[in-house]
């Protein structure tokens, strides 16, 4: 059975916009995920790559701040 991929293309700028309107301070890989409706692998990915931009500092093994004032 030949395995089928799909790439899909995330606009990270607009995740953090919608964080950043959920007034939650902190937000878990596993909230994200079930938000979002990804895997928690894929989650704490896009997470590390908001970390990177500046939009979430990482807390804990499994939680981000969601940085107030970087999306505005």
């Amino acid at each position: 059975m030949k395995k089928e991929y799909l790439k899909v293309t995330l606009n990270l700028n607009l995740i953090a916009k919608e964080l950043n309107s959920i007034n939650k301070k902190y937000i878990t890989i596993k909230e994200f995920s079930k938000y979002y409706g990804t895997s928690h692998k894929t989650s704490g990915k896009i997470l590390k790559n908001l970390e990177k931009m500046g939009y979430v500092k990482r807390y804990s093994s499994t939680a981000y701040f969601i940085v107030g004032d970087s999306t505005q």
